[in-house]
């Protein structure tokens, strides 16, 4: 969406680079704390509104008059992606058995590609900032298939976190408390 800011808000390649800066300080700096959060207590909803906040964040910054607001837009949009991220994980976790690494690489691969696609993706499918709605169905989509599977993704965390798991996933990855 950069290159349209650009072109039809007539943005600097400087105030282009603020936006960037907005979502990666917003998306970083507060997705620890959201990992925090959800270290002492599950909070499997984040994971279908962190990805709605983020695409609505992306829609509301192309509707939005002035470069304070779509920078507030921007920075939202991260909130969102740092709330979806530290569940996202963990439910990855759960869901990948005893096979976690592999699990975790596809969860980061699936990311990757999905940053890397985007900008080929709203290219193709913007002509412009009027047609970015077009690419908030595709986020959209995925936070209400995400709602849809809650029930069957906290069975994963369940049967990961159960009486039956204690001592397997539980006690391995918590920093800063001794291991048995």
């Amino acid at each position: 969406m950069l290159p349209f800011f650009v072109r039809d808000r007539y943005l600097s390649h400087a105030a282009a680079g603020g936006l960037v800066l907005a979502w990666t300080i917003s998306s970083s700096v507060l997705q620890p704390l959201f990992g925090g959060l959800t270290d002492r207590r599950s909070a499997s909803l984040l994971m279908p509104a962190g990805v709605a906040v983020a695409a609505a964040g992306l829609v509301a910054a192309v509707l939005l008059p002035t470069y304070g607001l779509i920078w507030f837009a921007i920075a939202v949009s991260g909130v969102g992606a740092a709330a979806y991220h530290p569940e996202g994980a963990h439910y990855t976790t759960y869901a990948s058995g005893d096979l976690r690494a592999t699990g975790m690489s596809f969860f980061s691969v699936g990311g990757n590609a999905g940053f890397a696609a985007a900008p080929v993706l709203a290219t193709l499918l913007l002509l412009g900032l009027c047609g970015c709605w077009l690419i908030a169905l595709v986020p959209l989509a995925v936070a209400a298939a995400l709602r849809v599977q809650l029930r069957r993704l906290d069975a994963h965390r369940a049967a990961a976190t159960g009486p039956q798991a204690e001592g397997a996933i539980g006690s391995i990855n918590q920093w800063g408390r001794p291991r048995a």
